[in-house]
């Protein structure tokens, strides 16, 4: 890929994560709220698959796919872990949302 579909990808990936923390910045949504968000991130994840496959072919598509598929279980099943430890350590809503925050934005 050339580097200005890289930059291009980056910007849109620093303008989402933008979104995202400006949107979470209260301490806990509603649960039909998150299930919306959820379903436009999912949704932004297969448009961008799409993109992927329109302007590199299928081979581009089926490895992003599969990278995306692989990834989302494996952060669904974060989600499983990081529920239980909250619970089992009674930790409040308010310093869940600050510490996962802080956690996404300056992961490897």
């Amino acid at each position: 890929m050339p580097a200005s579909d890289w930059i291009a990808l980056a910007v849109v990936v620093a303008v989402m994560l933008g979104i995202d923390l400006y949107r979470h910045r209260e301490a806990h949504a509603p649960t039909q709220r998150a299930l919306i968000e959820s379903l436009v991130w999912v949704m932004t994840g297969v448009a961008f698959g799409v993109f992927l496959f329109l302007v590199h072919g299928g081979q581009v598509f089926g490895e992003y796919i599969s990278g995306y598929l692989i990834e989302k279980s494996l952060s669904v099943d974060n989600v499983f872990v990081w529920s239980l430890l909250f619970t089992t350590m009674s930790i409040p809503i308010r310093s869940i949302n600050i510490g996962s925050c802080s956690g996404a934005s300056s992961a490897h």
